[in-house]
């Protein structure tokens, strides 16, 4: 990552759905929604499986390690408080220990800590913490966390 992320330019508002996750940022914990009804884990956080539509869903702890399935690299930053981050790399990361019944992937969106020359897909990557000036906020980053066969990289 080039530069800062300026956090101070942007407010945070959890809403009814996400209040959980942000509370378990703050303890530096990594959470993926799970109905309580099939097992099944899913992220973003949404008030309803997405598998059997139930409203019966909590939250599953994940190890916050994971493994890269894609990335693309910013270079024009869309948000104010990333002006100074471009370049940037956002990824798939790939959650194996929230792995679903049938044995589908969770997977989320990422922003990396690492530029782009030290990553590929296949790379295994961990969740890693940032403060921003709201104590109520804990931002999750991730980045790689050591090296894997048979990866590979965008061409440049």
């Amino acid at each position: 990552m080039a530069g800062p992320i300026h956090w101070d330019r942007v407010k945070f508002i959890p809403d009814y759905d996400s209040k959980g996750w942000w509370e378990a940022t703050k303890r530096r914990e990594y959470v993926v929604n799970q109905c309580n009804k099939c097992g099944n884990k899913w992220f973003p956080p949404l008030p309803a499986c997405n598998r059997c539509q139930s409203t019966d869903v909590g939250w599953f702890k994940t190890q916050g390690k994971g493994f890269i399935y894609s990335y693309v690299v910013v270079v024009q930053p869309i948000f104010a408080h990333f002006v100074d981050a471009v370049p940037y790399v956002v990824a798939v990361i790939e959650l194996p220990d929230a792995n679903n019944p049938g044995h589908y992937a969770t997977r989320i969106a990422a922003v990396l800590r690492d530029d782009e020359d030290k990553v590929a897909i296949g790379l295994p990557v961990e969740v890693d913490w940032e403060e921003t000036p709201d104590p109520e906020i804990v931002i999750p980053f991730w980045k790689v966390s050591g090296t894997a066969e048979n990866t590979w990289k965008f061409p440049g």
